[in-house]
């Protein structure tokens, strides 16, 4: 009785776990600059003083001062708006933005942005087919943040086989790396194939952390390995369940499963 009611509480506790999103981007922009005033917008956007960025991109605007650096303006517009959670403003910008343009890669920029906007909304099916029209040329600032979204909605809606192939054999840059091999993982895990996924999270536990959300990743890889082999092998659980940190925020959930551990093999002291 009590290794099905674990069995069942691990399982619901990898889906609601697995189906938070790992995926992180800031706005990115193209760095090209033809004239002063753009160069401000992008001096102020860098340093992250967003609202100085937006005010006077907008005013330039009003002055004509930016014409040069059309559409990149307005891309760069509606990913601020974005990141202020401006979504519906944002989106009529990147919808203009596909009405007034036929270049492929200005196209993608938009697409991406709506894609991101749907997803962060909870529209999945709308995001999903956002993100699929983005095809051919795809500069390269955004290119892993689209691989990314694209993995991250294949997950949310269910379908773990085009998350691994929208991952699988990608060279990930190190900033994304931690999250492409995560994504993996859980990709695995949900197709059933449990050794590569737990492989795959392994690999994504081990890389360097730089900062607290890397860490936290590095936690949620451990904790969903853990329960992923809570049942057929709870020793090796408690080997990845050991290198959740005690004072990050999936540490009550991994105790919790390290007494499950314990229980399994019928230690229940330990497990008290």
């Amino acid at each position: 009785m009590i290794k099905r009611i674990t069995r069942g509480l691990a399982l619901s506790l990898i889906i609601i776990i697995s189906v938070m999103p790992v995926y992180s981007a800031g706005i990115k922009s193209p760095n090209t600059i033809q004239n002063l005033h753009y160069g401000e917008v992008l001096f102020n956007y860098f340093q992250g003083d967003y609202f100085t960025s937006i005010t006077h991109l907008m005013a330039f605007q009003q002055l004509n001062r930016v014409e040069n650096h059309k559409p990149d303006d307005e891309l760069l517009l509606g990913g601020i708006q974005l990141a202020y959670g401006m979504h519906n403003e944002a989106g009529k910008r990147f919808a203009k933005i596909l009405d007034e343009n036929e270049d492929d890669a200005i196209k993608n920029r938009a697409y991406y942005y709506l894609a991101k906007i749907s997803y962060q909304r909870g529209y999945l099916n709308t995001a999903e087919e956002y993100i699929n029209k983005v095809k051919g040329a795809v500069h390269e600032d955004i290119f892993s943040d689209v691989k990314m979204l694209k993995s991250q909605i294949y997950l949310d809606t269910g379908d773990p086989n085009k998350a691994i192939s929208s991952l699988d054999n990608w060279r990930a840059p190190k900033d994304y790396r931690s999250y492409a091999l995560h994504n993996l993982g859980i990709a695995h895990i949900r197709s059933g194939n449990l050794d590569e996924g737990v492989s795959q999270l392994k690999k994504a536990s081990r890389q360097k952390v730089r900062d607290d959300n890397l860490l936290n990743l590095r936690d949620k890889s451990n904790l969903v390995a853990g329960l992923t082999l809570l049942n057929n092998d709870p020793i090796k659980a408690r080997d990845y369940l050991e290198h959740v940190s005690l004072d990050g925020i999936y540490s009550d959930i991994s105790l919790l499963t390290m007494g499950w551990t314990y229980s399994e093999q019928g230690e229940y002291e330990k497990a008290l």
